[in-house]
C-alpha cells in the first residue's frame, strides 16, 4: 500500500494512506503517554470493511469501535478471562500441560501440533466443557479460520481496508466481497459446530457445566443476534488458542538458538524439582521459579506475535501532543517489532535473554513489553495467556532439550505465525534423560486418558 510520509520524529512518524492519516509510535514512552494515559481518546478502531464488515458481520470484538456495544462484550470477556478467574483455569492448565509433555515424548515430530492442541484444549475445557485431541480436525479448522483472519488483517492485504471509500461502490462491483463472504461462512460454521454440539449434549444430559452453559442462560445473550453470539464464542476460542501456541513456539526457538539461558533455567528448575527428575514443576513452585517467569516475559517481548506494526486504534476527539495537533479520526498504532528490537529500549534486543526481566517485576506480566497491547485495548485474556505459557514452559524446559537441525538453521526473524498446520521451523526435541521420560509416563498417563 503506497503512502506519503510526513515529518519523521524521533519516537513517531506519520503516513498518509488514502484518506487516512496513520501515526506510528516507535517508543514505549510515547505509547505510554498516548495509548495508556490518554486511553479514553485512543481506544477506538478505524473501519475495516473487509475483515470486520464482511468477514465478521461487524461482530468481531477485537475490531469493534469503542462503543457501548464493545463495552458490554468486553465485560463478558472479562468475566471469563480476568485475573479473578485464574482459579478456574489452573486445573485445566495443569492437566493439559501434562498431556502436552506426553505428546512431546511420544510424538516429538508433532511438537507444534501439540502446542496448538494444548492451548485450544484449555480454553475449550473452560468455555465448552470438552477437551481437544491431537490432530483433532475441529482444532485444525479453527486455526485455519484464525489464519485466514490474520492473513486478511495484514496491512495492504485488502485495498478496501486501506481505502474505506471503496466500500461505497455497488456491491456487485466490490471484487473483494465474494472472497470475504466465503471466509465468513467458513468461520461461522466452525463456531456454530461447537454450539450445536453443546446443545446436543445438554439434551442428552452429558454436558458438563461450563461458561457456555451459563452464558446461554444470561440476559445479555438474549439481546444478541445469532451472529454476535457465535462471535463471542469464536473470540474466546481464537484468543485462547493462538497467542499461547505461538509464544511457546517462540520460546522453543529461543532455546535452540540461544541455549546459554536454558542451562540457567534448568539450574533453577532442578534446585526446586530435583536434579534427577523427582517431580514436575507445580503452580506452588512459582514463587521459587522467578527465572521461568522472566523466560515467559522474554518470550512475549522477543518476537511479538501480534502484527508487526501492532493493532491500530483511532482517535475519537481532536488532541495535541508535544506541539503536534491530531484531528479526530487519526489512526495510531504502536510499532510492535520496532520497539521490541530497539537497542534504546532493550540491551542486545535480538538476543533471547531472560535476565533483562529479573528486576523484581517478574510477576507483573504486562510490564516491560507490549505483547498484549496497551491501554483499554489490552488483551482481556492476558493473565490466562501468561499462565498457559508459564506452566507449559516450566514443564517443557524441565523435561526436554531443543536443538537446531544441521543444515536447517532457525531464522528467528522470519518465524511465520501463519503456518497452514505445519511447523514454523525445524527443531529436534529430545527428552533430557530416561529418568525424565519415566517421570512423564508416571505422572502424565492419567491426564492423557482423562476424557470429557
Amino acid at each position: 500500500m503506497s503512502g506519503t510520509v510526513f515529518p519523521i520524529w524521533k519516537a513517531r512518524f506519520t503516513c498518509k494512506f488514502g484518506g487516512s492519516t496513520w501515526v506510528f509510535l516507535n517508543s514505549s514512552r510515547v505509547v505510554t503517554d498516548l495509548l495508556e494515559r490518554r486511553a479514553a481518546l485512543y481506544s477506538s478502531r478505524p473501519p475495516f470493511p473487509m475483515t470486520q464488515s464482511i468477514m465478521s458481520r461487524d461482530s468481531r470484538i477485537v475490531l469493534m469501535p469503542y462503543t457501548q456495544r464493545w463495552r458490554v462484550l468486553r465485560k463478558i470477556m472479562h468475566q471469563i478471562l480476568s485475573a479473578r478467574a485464574v482459579d478456574v483455569f489452573m486445573p485445566f492448565q495443569d492437566l493439559e500441560s501434562k498431556n502436552l509433555i506426553w505428546d512431546y515424548l511420544e510424538t516429538p515430530d508433532k511438537w507444534w501440533v501439540a502446542n496448538g492442541r494444548y492451548a485450544n484444549s484449555v480454553i475449550m475445557s473452560v468455555v465448552f466443557g470438552r477437551r481437544s485431541l491431537l490432530d483433532d480436525p475441529d482444532v485444525v479448522e479453527l486455526f485455519e479460520t484464525v489464519e485466514l483472519f490474520l492473513e486478511n488483517q495484514q496491512p495492504g492485504a485488502n485495498l478496501v481496508d486501506g481505502f474505506p471509500v471503496l466500500e461505497k461502490l455497488p456491491k456487485v462491483l466490490q471484487w473483494w466481497r465474494p472472497r470475504g463472504e466465503v471466509i465468513f461462512e467458513k468461520t461461522v460454521k466452525v463456531y456454530q459446530r461447537e454450539v450445536e454440539r453443546l446443545e446436543r449434549k445438554k439434551k442428552e444430559g452429558t454436558q458438563r457445566r461450563c461458561f457456555a452453559t451459563d452464558f446461554l442462560e444470561t440476559e445479555e445473550v438474549k439481546k444478541m443476534d445469532e451472529i454476535q453470539k457465535l462471535f463471542v464464542f469464536g473470540t474466546l476460542m481464537e484468543a485462547g488458542s493462538d497467542t499461547s501456541r505461538v509464544t511457546i513456539g517462540q520460546i522453543i526457538a529461543g532455546a535452540a538458538t540461544y541455549p546459554d539461558w536454558v542451562s540457567r533455567a534448568r539450574a533453577e528448575l532442578d534446585a526446586v524439582c530435583g536434579h534427577n527428575a523427582e517431580r514436575l514443576p507445580q503452580w506452588e513452585d512459582r514463587p521459587k521459579l522467578k527465572y521461568i517467569s522472566a523466560v515467559v516475559k522474554e518470550g512475549f517481548r522477543w518476537r511479538p506475535n501480534i502484527a508487526e506494526i501492532g493493532a491500530p486504534t483511532m482517535l475519537t476527539k481532536d488532541d495535541e501532543y508535544e506541539g503536534y495537533k491530531f484531528p479526530a479520526g487519526t489512526v495510531f498504532t504502536w510499532n510492535a517489532w520496532a520497539i521490541a528490537l530497539d537497542p534504546k529500549e532493550y540491551e542486545d534486543p535480538e538476543r533471547f535473554w531472560p535476565e533483562r526481566f529479573l528486576d523484581g517485576e517478574e510477576e507483573n506480566a504486562l510490564k516491560g513489553h507490549w505483547a498484549f497491547g496497551p491501554g483499554r485495548r489490552v488483551c482481556v485474556g492476558w493473565k490466562v495467556g501468561e499462565m498457559n505459557v508459564w506452566i507449559a514452559i516450566a514443564r517443557i524446559l524441565y523435561c526436554f532439550d531443543f536443538k537446531q537441525i544441521p543444515g536447517k538453521p532457525i531464522d528467528t526473524m522470519a518465524i511465520p505465525q501463519i503456518t497452514k498446520n505445519a511447523a514454523p521451523f525445524d527443531v529436534k526435541v529430545v527428552v533430557r534423560s530416561q529418568a525424565h521420560a519415566d517421570l512423564i509416563r508416571r505422572d502424565c498417563e492419567e491426564a492423557v486418558n482423562t476424557r470429557y
